[in-house]
């Protein structure tokens, strides 16, 4: 017979403080502070302007590629959709 409350039942597996709580180790917090890394540096970026343009133009071609996925309409809503569930996060 079960003598365990509800409460007790379903209390998670807690890992012992310096062990690793799953398989992966440190894999996922070293990929969370590198993409938050990321995300703040480049969102600063957008409002401090602290990482220089490029001084050579873009390719004629590049130019061209670029400016037909912006017109698509795909790439803007992609990038909103991603910068929401991103900030989400």
């Amino acid at each position: 017979m079960n003598t365990e409350t509800s409460s007790e039942a379903h209390k998670p597996d807690l890992a012992a403080p310096g062990q690793a709580r799953n398989k992966l180790g440190w894999g996922p917090l070293i990929a969370r502070l590198l993409m938050g890394l990321g995300f703040t540096v480049f969102g600063l970026n957008g409002f401090l302007d602290f990482i220089p343009k490029p001084k050579e133009a873009m390719p004629e071609g590049a130019a061209a590629f670029a400016g037909a996925l912006m017109k698509s309409g795909y790439i803007p809503s992609l990038w909103e959709r991603n910068s929401s569930w991103a900030s989400c996060c």
